[in-house]
């Protein structure tokens, strides 16, 4: 069994004032997810043999989903990978990601211009309230901003109702 890597060291702490609590994202590896993942699975079934939300078995759905998503290439020009959102030593939120040729219009296609599809998203159970979420969809048009690839929310739609999706299109 192969042993899981230590998580990347987080940004430096700052001299003066705000202290090293600032979120950040990172490259996720694919055993470091499911260790991740896994945990927030768990800890959702204790949460959920004690109270009835329905919400807890869409997360878990969206999770197992995640667990499987692998990273690499997949087909010609396309590549998969995960990131985390992260304060302090906390993984707070993961999404699956996969960019690949854009082929929405035929101008795009000869073009050969790119695009950022957001598969999956996922926010701790225990730390769901302090905006992780948001905060890494932000992230990510920022990304595709900088690196000049348009950034499909699409998928998001069909999970926690559209929340995430919602989020994309009023930043």
């Amino acid at each position: 069994m192969a042993s899981i890597s230590p998580p990347t060291k987080p940004p430096e702490l700052k001299k003066y004032g705000g202290g090293g609590n600032d979120p950040y994202i990172r490259d996720i590896d694919d055993e470091e997810k499911q260790l991740v993942l896994g945990g927030w699975i768990g800890y959702s079934r204790r949460i959920a043999m004690e109270e009835e939300d329905p919400r807890l078995e869409e997360f878990m759905q969206v999770c197992r989903k995640m667990q499987a998503w692998r990273r690499g290439t997949g087909g010609a020009r396309k590549r998969r990978f995960a990131l985390a959102a992260c304060q302090g030593d906390n993984v707070d939120a993961v999404v699956c990601v996969q960019i690949g040729p854009d082929n929405r219009s035929f101008a795009a296609f000869i073009t050969q211009d790119m695009v950022m599809t957001v598969g999956f998203i996922a926010v701790s159970p225990s730390r769901a309230k302090l905006g992780a979420g948001t905060f890494l969809v932000k992230q990510l048009k920022e990304i595709g901003r900088a690196q000049g690839i348009r950034v499909d929310f699409e998928p998001l739609k069909e999970v926690y109702k559209g929340r995430f999706y919602l989020a994309s299109i009023s930043m």
